[in-house]
C-alpha cells in the first residue's frame, strides 16, 4: 500500500493537473448544455438565403432604373441648355420648371419604393426570426440538452457541443418557407407636360428644391 508521502504527492499531481487542465474538472455530461451560433444560423438557413438573394436581385433592378433615368434626365438637361436661344425667356422657364417638376416626381417615386423594398425584406427577415425559438425547443428536446447558448456570446467552449449545422438542418426541414417580398419597379419617366395617371398637377415647394 502506498504510503502517506505518496499519496501526498499523488494528490498534489492531481491538483497541478486540474490547474494546468481546468477542462478536467468543468466538463459537462452530455446533452448538459448545447451551443449555436445564432448569427450563422440566421445566416445559413435556406429562408435567409433565398432572401438576401431576392433582395440582391431587387436591389440591383430597381439602381439600374435609376442609373437609366439619370442618363435620360441628363440628356434632356442638355438639351434643354441647348434650346435656351431659341426660347424666350419665359417659355424656357416654363421647360426647365417642367422638366425639374419630372424629375423630382421621378426621385421621389424612386425612393418611396426602395424604402417599401427595404422595409418588406426587413418584415420578411422578422418572420424568419420568429421561427427560431420553435426550432431551438426541439433542437434542445432532441438532443437532450438543458440549455442552449449562444455561441457568439460563449468565451470558450468545446466545440463538440456546437450544434450549429443540426440547428440548420432542423430549421430548413421545419420552418415554413419565407415570403420573397413583390416590389413594382416600373418607373416610367414622364414627358414634357406630362401627368402621372389620376394625379393633381404637382405644385412647386420649397421642401422639393
Amino acid at each position: 500500500m502506498p504510503d502517506a508521502l505518496t499519496r501526498r504527492r499523488d494528490l498534489f499531481r492531481y491538483a497541478a493537473a486540474v490547474l494546468v487542465f481546468p477542462s478536467i474538472a468543468i466538463a459537462q455530461p452530455t446533452g448538459g448544455i448545447a451551443i449555436i451560433s445564432r448569427e450563422r444560423l440566421l445566416r445559413d438557413v435556406a429562408a435567409a438565403r433565398r432572401l438576401a438573394e431576392a433582395e440582391r436581385t431587387l436591389t440591383a433592378a430597381l439602381q439600374a432604373k435609376v442609373d437609366e433615368a439619370n442618363q435620360t434626365f441628363a440628356a434632356e438637361e442638355a438639351e434643354i441648355a441647348d434650346q435656351r436661344a431659341s426660347l424666350s425667356p419665359e417659355q424656357f422657364s416654363v421647360r426647365v420648371a417642367d422638366f425639374d417638376r419630372r424629375v423630382r416626381l421621378w426621385r421621389r417615386t424612386a425612393q418611396d419604393r426602395a424604402g417599401k423594398l427595404q422595409r418588406d425584406f426587413q418584415d420578411a427577415r422578422a418572420r424568419v426570426v420568429a421561427a427560431l425559438p420553435r426550432i431551438l425547443e426541439e433542437l434542445r428536446r432532441e438532443t437532450g440538452a438543458t440549455v442552449i447558448l449562444n455561441a457568439d456570446q460563449v468565451l470558450a467552449a468545446d466545440q463538440s457541443a456546437n450544434l450549429t449545422a443540426r440547428a440548420v438542418e432542423l430549421f430548413d426541414a421545419m420552418a415554413p418557407p419565407p415570403v420573397i417580398p413583390e416590389v413594382d419597379l416600373d418607373l416610367p419617366i414622364l414627358g414634357p407636360d406630362e401627368q402621372p395617371p389620376g394625379s393633381e398637377p404637382l405644385a412647386d415647394s420649397a421642401s422639393d428644391q
